[in-house]
């Protein structure tokens, strides 16, 4: 009845024996935006994978109809389970974007630069941050490991 945003009216009457009254009430209802919800992800990479090479899709919903959800990357690496900025681990590529590309629209994952095996990198983790369009804007952010 309220989620379709149309407000919602209705009176109140009383009375005893000596007076009564009626009281109007008006409902307008404010919208709500749910952050959206990402799906838990793990995806192997073959070590010596080319440039461009699909990794997989990271799955994300909305609870709100009508959202049009986007993908954003950024990232860390996993070194002999101690975590380094992905600047600390190779100069040239200071951002975890320079070496993955995820599909802002469709969540597609790709290793975009294969300098990733330069390393001794036994996993890789990235941080996922996954926008809705509605109002206020909401996002999500979660962790998934593509290469292990």
């Amino acid at each position: 009845m309220f989620s379709d945003g149309n407000p919602f009216s209705f009176s109140i009457f009383a009375s005893d024996a000596v007076s009564s009254a009626r009281c109007d009430f008006t409902i307008i209802p404010l919208s709500v935006n749910h952050p959206p919800v990402i799906s838990p992800s793990s995806f192997s990479i073959p070590r010596y994978s080319l440039n461009n090479t699909y990794i997989g899709s990271v799955n994300a919903y909305d609870v709100d109809s009508n959202q049009t959800l986007s993908f954003s990357v950024s990232g860390l690496f996993s070194l002999l389970f101690s975590l380094l900025d992905v600047s600390t681990v190779i100069g040239s590529y200071s951002h975890a974007v320079d070496l993955f590309h995820i599909d802002s629209a469709s969540g597609q994952l790709f290793l975009l630069n294969d300098a990733l095996f330069l390393l001794d990198v036994d996993s890789v983790i990235l941080q996922v941050t996954v926008f809705d369009d509605g109002v206020p804007s909401r996002n999500a952010s979660s962790s998934i490991l593509p290469c292990s």
